[in-house]
């Protein structure tokens, strides 16, 4: 009679042990949302076609110009429209396509990197020039038609990577004026499980 019943217990516990090993946990959601959007024209140069948005993240420590760049990249429809899917939820800069150097493979090289463009030593190894003692140029959208002073300057093309080669420009909202506080870089804070939308004024400074 022991024997049995040390048999059937043996049973119950190796039953329980494979139903234990067998039960499948549902993966956690993540928080993501949908990012619709669409680009305006800056200048007479620019087109909205084929223009190519990538998102970098900032944090709430992060002092302005710092983000990690999304490792994807999303193109705009014939009308200007771009999609991006499944976007973890956070704060991010939006940046597009300068025209100036090859976008793709700036994503190959910099996708999933941190971005720092106030930092001389950063902004020479992305441009690969040396900025403390060679010359960039400094680019400038149309519409803003004023001299600003070389301080304004440096700052509005260096936060929003409008100098030299960069591949990349920061989307940010029409200057109006000479001082620093009109420069604004455009975020989006994205919140999960919704879809949130964003109109960006892109310029164009290469060749079609």
């Amino acid at each position: 009679m022991k024997s049995r019943l040390g048999r059937v217990t043996f049973l119950v516990v190796c039953l329980l042990i494979i139903g234990a090993c067998s039960e499948t946990t549902e993966p956690a959601e993540m928080p993501f949302a949908e990012l619709e959007g669409r680009v305006t024209p800056w200048g007479s140069k620019s087109h909205v076609d084929g223009r190519k948005i990538v998102l970098c993240q900032t944090t709430a420590e992060a002092k302005d110009g710092v983000c990690v760049l999304s490792k994807t990249a999303s193109t705009t429809d014939i009308a200007g429209n771009f999609t991006v899917s499944e976007v973890q939820a956070g704060n991010y800069l939006m940046l597009y396509d300068s025209g100036l150097s090859d976008f793709d493979q700036a994503m190959e090289r910099w996708g999933g990197q941190t971005l720092r463009f106030g930092e001389a030593d950063w902004l020479s190894d992305f441009l690969g020039v040396d900025v403390n003692s060679e010359p960039v140029e400094f680019r400038v959208p149309e519409g803003i038609s004023h001299s600003p002073h070389e301080g304004w300057l440096n700052h509005y093309c260096t936060i929003t990577l409008s100098i030299g080669n960069s591949p990349f420009i920061v989307a940010h909202d029409m200057l109006l004026a000479e001082s620093d506080r009109e420069l604004r870089c455009q975020k989006v804070d994205i919140t999960p499980g919704q879809v949130q939308t964003i109109v960006l004024q892109v310029a164009y400074f290469g060749d079609r």
